[in-house]
């Protein structure tokens, strides 16, 4: 049968069609006016006030398709009811940016590739090893992060951030104490060669020099690069005071850039210092939010000209000064002091950092890691008073407070999103290597600090 026929079709309202009876419906006293379906006309339909089964959705091309409502819709239409079956992309759906997996692989030629798995937004980010703030010319690294994007390879920088833009990504670029680092924010099935592409030319890899004349007008002329030099002194002037103390203005001590620097700079050094990074040393992609297969393919593709190089990172030759003092006299800066000590890693570092802030103290003490391979401990009480809190948190360290600290360091980490985690992975590599931050022990721990005297830094404002 089908569905009751309207009474404006020439039968009753509310009587369902008998294959039995013509389509004009049964009426009182007739009879069927022809055989349908090879039944007998003399068989009387019978007749049910309501039906049970499901009336005819038509055919399929007509029918409504219903849609399973995922987070990641937009980004994966293949996450659709069809045919009864729901379809969901084999991987697994996150938060956009968080950490799922973590997956890592070295192209032939030595460039390492991180993935996070498959998320709704990613950032693909590239490092370049020894092209930090200290290492090179002073102000070179710096010169280099605002100058990541502008015109290269025969396009401006308006062509190369509009094309970006279209596409719905954004730019970033940051310098740390080793690295050269540029990412972009992107949509993964959709922007992610791109993104890879942009961000390799941006440290350096294949691209044409600087040209003169942007140069000098990005970095001589512009505000928001003289606000970026003020903020280096005014943003955190006790860990750059600290820093100072701890190497005495080595390379690891010394400021990303001074003014004076940065008007001295000319555009080939910072072409022949990239130039001389990218040939041998090593580079780092991270795909946040990327399957680990796509990641993979895109940097093959944008590191192809490349030739082999070492995968470790190379250490930067910065003595330590035990004792190491430094002052800091700022209207602009609240008071407070910081004691230093040396670690033998980024993992080292990090993990003690957490340790020692774990659980209550006497002392209002806060610890944090540097990218110059330090651990500071910073508060506004006396010096005497700051030595004896951080003596004491070590003496008090156990095995047990270690491995805690361990796991908190890897969830402080990782738990981070988007660029923050995309500069995090690639800034910190050894918290990729699950046995690198499970080698810090406190044996190693307390034979890495046995015996050195702190360095100390102070700030005050300029009147005290």
């Amino acid at each position: 049968w089908q569905p009751a026929v309207s009474s404006s079709s020439g039968g009753r309202a509310g009587w369902p069609r008998c294959r039995g009876w013509s389509r004009g419906g049964p009426s009182a006293g007739s009879r069927p006016e022809q055989r349908v379906g090879g039944r007998s006309p003399r068989r009387r339909c019978r007749l049910r006030k309501k039906s049970t089964r499901r009336p005819a959705l038509g055919p399929p091309s007509v029918r409504p398709q219903r849609v399973v409502l995922l987070r990641d819709d937009l980004e994966s239409p293949k996450n659709l009811l069809v045919k009864g079956r729901t379809h969901h992309k084999p991987s697994i759906y996150t938060t956009p940016g968080q950490v799922s997996s973590v997956t890592a692989t070295a192209l032939p030629n030595g460039v390492k590739v991180v993935s996070t798995g498959a998320a709704a937004s990613g950032v693909v980010g590239v490092a370049l090893a020894n092209a930090g703030t200290a290492c090179g010319p002073m102000g070179a690294a710096f010169a280099a992060k605002h100058m990541a994007f502008k015109s290269a390879n025969g396009q401006t920088d308006l062509a190369i951030q509009r094309g970006l833009e279209l596409a719905g990504s954004t730019i970033h670029a940051t310098a740390t104490k080793t690295s050269l680092i540029a990412a972009v924010a992107c949509l993964p099935e959709s922007g992610g060669e791109a993104a890879t592409a942009a961000a390799a030319t941006a440290v350096g890899v294949a691209r044409s020099p600087y040209i003169h004349w942007e140069f000098e007008e990005t970095l001589k002329q512009s505000a928001a690069v003289q606000a970026d030099l003020d903020a280096l002194t005014t943003a955190r002037p006790l860990m750059v005071a600290i820093e100072e103390a701890a190497y005495a203005g080595g390379p690891l001590g010394r400021r990303a850039a001074t003014k004076k620097a940065v008007a001295a700079m000319m555009s080939t050094q910072v072409d022949d210092f990239l130039a001389a990074a990218v040939a041998t040393m090593p580079i780092t992609v991270v795909g946040v939010g990327f399957d680990h297969a796509d990641i993979l393919a895109y940097a093959a593709k944008a590191f192809a000209s490349l030739g082999p190089r070492d995968a470790a990172m190379p250490a930067v030759a910065s003595p330590f000064v035990p004792g190491g003092f430094a002052a800091k006299m700022t209207d602009a800066a609240a008071p407070g002091m910081a004691v230093a000590l040396p670690v033998a890693s980024p993992a080292m570092g990090g993990v003690l950092a957490v340790a020692l802030g774990a659980g209550g103290g006497g002392a209002d003490v806060s610890y944090s890691p540097s990218s110059s391979l330090l651990v500071a401990a910073s508060s506004t009480a006396s010096k005497a008073d700051l030595l004896a809190a951080v003596t004491t948190k070590l003496d008090a360290l156990t095995e047990a407070d270690l491995a805690a600290a361990k796991l908190k360091y890897k969830v402080a980490t990782l738990s981070k999103t988007g660029v923050d985690l995309a500069v995090a992975l690639c800034e910190d590599p050894a918290l990729l290597d699950a046995a690198a931050v499970d080698a810090v022990t406190l044996d190693a721990c307390k034979a890495a600090l046995a015996g050195i005297e702190p360095a100390f830094a102070v700030v005050a404002p300029a009147d005290d």
